[in-house]
């Protein structure tokens, strides 16, 4: 079976840089050395596995299996914080949502917690490449939603 340990060093580097971590900072969260961390995000292959690997999978909020999906070719399965049991078609979202979620580049997420138990869930990603004006244009549109979070921040606060 081939490994493809660039596609994992991709998808490390990614998630990292998706929660705003140095390198420094996860190899800290995950317990691991930094060099070890260096050596993943490299893509340089191990010849035995590296347990350093579960450790940075479980700071992600991916499962255990995840790093071995990456390595055949797949992608991270994200874990439900509260059972540890994999999140994706089991659950009630809708086939365009799913897509969604799982395309372009994660930009910001929030969790607002409403009463009488509700949560409502904003997940931004940034689909296609982008050009300098894209991305200007994109720029803009963080600061906007910058400022509809602390809006619907204070609402939730209110109720």
């Amino acid at each position: 079976m081939h490994e493809d340990w660039g596609l994992l060093a991709t998808e490390i580097k990614s998630a990292r840089k998706a929660r705003s971590m140095t390198q420094k900072e996860l190899a800290a969260a995950a317990d691991i050395g930094f060099s070890t961390l260096q050596r993943l995000e490299a893509g340089a292959p191990f010849t035995t596995w590296p347990p350093s690997l579960d450790r940075v999978a479980r700071v992600f909020g991916w499962t255990p299996e995840s790093p071995r999906l990456i390595l055949a070719g797949g992608k991270p399965v994200f874990a439900d914080v509260r059972s540890g049991e994999p999140v994706g078609r089991s659950r009630d979202l809708p086939a365009r949502v799913e897509q969604a979620l799982a395309e372009g580049d994660l930009v910001d997420t929030e969790v607002l917690e409403l009463p009488g138990g509700l949560n409502v869930v904003v997940v931004g990603r940034a689909v296609g490449p982008r050009s300098a004006e894209e991305r200007a244009e994109l720029a803009d549109a963080l600061q906007e939603w910058a400022r509809a979070q602390r809006k619907l921040k204070g609402l939730a606060d209110e109720a």
